[in-house]
């Protein structure tokens, strides 16, 4: 997981597949993706966490970008309550049709969104919300050389190894798997707080964190 900085915004970047998400839409999003050679059209999820004019600021020029692009696969909202009234307002005025799917999901309970990567929660407070991103801990690469060395045949023992099992052998012999890995790479956590209201709540998504935006 890649992570850029611009303004108060995120782009955070899966490395394991094509996916790009964006936690508010600063203007100037589309001149920030050509410098760092990314592309928009990866975007699948943009979080906001409020309406502020900053945060929503290049959100309609970004989407109208990608109508542009012919995009065809649907983009996800998440935001607080009248994101869809802004977009059915720039839409009427603009005249502006969509070729892709745009779903917009309001924040009304704090919510963990998981896969076996990463998760996302949210903490909605008031109108707006706490986001956080977590990368889930992998472990390193297997020492093939360990393995040898200790007489071990190849099969499913070198996986259940890999993820740290420990057997105990008939001779009292105890193979701890964390010996037979290099390095086991510890997840993180990316928390962004665009509001200092609650301060409460902010100083609790900070524990443990990698990465504050405020």
């Amino acid at each position: 997981m890649n992570v850029s900085k611009i303004d108060a915004s995120l782009v955070i970047k899966f490395t394991h597949k094509q996916d790009v998400w964006l936690l508010n839409c600063y203007e100037g999003y589309q001149h920030f993706f050509i410098k760092h050679h990314l592309k928009i059209n990866q975007i699948s999820k943009i979080f906001l966490t409020d309406l502020n004019s900053n945060n929503i600021a290049g959100l309609f020029g970004l989407l109208s970008s990608l109508n542009l692009m012919n995009r065809s696969k649907p983009i996800s909202l998440y935001a607080p309550y009248g994101l869809q009234y802004y977009l059915d307002l720039v839409k009427k005025y603009s005249r502006t049709n969509f070729t892709y799917a745009i779903f917009c999901y309001l924040y009304k309970f704090n919510y963990l969104f998981t896969n076996k990567i990463y998760k996302l929660r949210y903490d909605v407070c008031r109108s707006y919300a706490i986001l956080s991103i977590f990368s889930c801990e992998y472990q390193g690469q297997f020492d093939l050389c360990k393995a040898i060395k200790w007489h071990l045949n190849k099969g499913p023992l070198y996986g259940k190894l890999k993820t740290g099992t420990i057997f105990l052998l008939p001779d009292g012999t105890i193979l701890n798997g964390l010996y037979f890995t290099y390095f086991i790479y510890p997840g993180r956590k990316v928390s962004i707080v665009s509001n200092l209201l609650s301060l409460r709540l902010m100083v609790e998504q900070s524990k443990k964190t990698t990465i504050i935006v405020l």
